[in-house]
């Protein structure tokens, strides 16, 4: 879904504000009206559960010094963390669990939280960590979701607690110790209403000499996320996919609103 309201970017007016909260700087009075009057955030909290649900959120409670949205906030990370029903990782790939969990973590800090959220980033965090591979010496996400070509966060540099094989709702990970391919990872169909970050169509990944790939003979590489702006090739082939049959029948089983 296209995240543009009054001529800016959704994304960026959210990490200006957190800016603000972190520093103690005050919200302008047209920044909350802004925040407040966010037609698309109340819409996709129904059809299209997301990072930037959770983000806007986190912030109207902050504005408002109150937890009005706390339950509201728990249900979207169930929903993209899968905590009842064991996907144990994000559902949008680690990249946008970062850019969520800063937001969930100040959260955290300004009220006293219910223990699902705490619970919850604590469970993601180390299933990211026990389905990483390495590169290098260095412990890389597992291939899914949007994700950049960066390293885990050096909090989440656990070599220890990473397991050789991994299983979720969402994820499989097994050695494969065949020339050079040291794991696979099995990926599996997650759409979350018209959330394109999350994929809709399975598919494997190979880890070879430290890299992803599409293929066992490395000639297919992973395709890392490098913005929104680049993820379509247009408008017509990023509502081709938001609006594909597979997302549009996920919407139907998004109950908890």
């Amino acid at each position: 879904m296209i995240n543009f309201q009054q001529g800016s970017s959704l994304a960026d007016f959210q990490e200006e504000l957190f800016r603000k909260a972190c520093s103690g700087a005050l919200f302008s009075n047209s920044e909350i009206a802004k925040l407040k009057g966010n037609m698309w955030v109340k819409a996709a909290a129904k059809l299209a559960p997301s990072n930037l649900v959770i983000r806007h959120l986190v912030l109207l409670d902050i504005v408002s010094g109150m937890t009005h949205n706390q339950n509201s906030i728990a249900k979207q990370i169930t929903l993209l963390s899968g905590n009842q029903i064991g996907l144990r990782v994000w559902a949008e790939g680690y990249s946008y669990w970062e850019y969520t969990k800063k937001f969930i973590s100040l959260y955290c800090r300004t009220f006293d939280v219910v223990p699902l959220i705490k619970q919850c980033v604590k469970l993601i965090d180390r299933g990211f960590i026990e389905s990483a591979y390495t590169r290098d010496g260095v412990l890389y996400p597992a291939p899914f979701g949007d994700l950049r070509n960066e390293p885990l966060a050096p909090s989440l540099q656990r070599k220890a607690e990473v397991m050789d094989n991994f299983s979720s709702r969402l994820l499989v990970k097994y050695q494969f110790a065949i020339r050079a391919v040291s794991s696979v990872y099995g990926v599996k169909p997650y759409p979350l209403g018209l959330n394109t970050h999350c994929q809709k169509d399975g598919f494997n990944v190979f880890i070879i000499n430290g890299k992803p790939y599409m293929d066992e003979d490395s000639k297919i590489p992973f395709k890392f996320y490098e913005g929104y702006a680049n993820k379509y090739d247009g408008i017509v082939s990023e509502a081709k996919d938001t609006l594909d049959a597979k997302r549009l029948k996920s919407t139907l089983s998004i109950r908890y609103y």
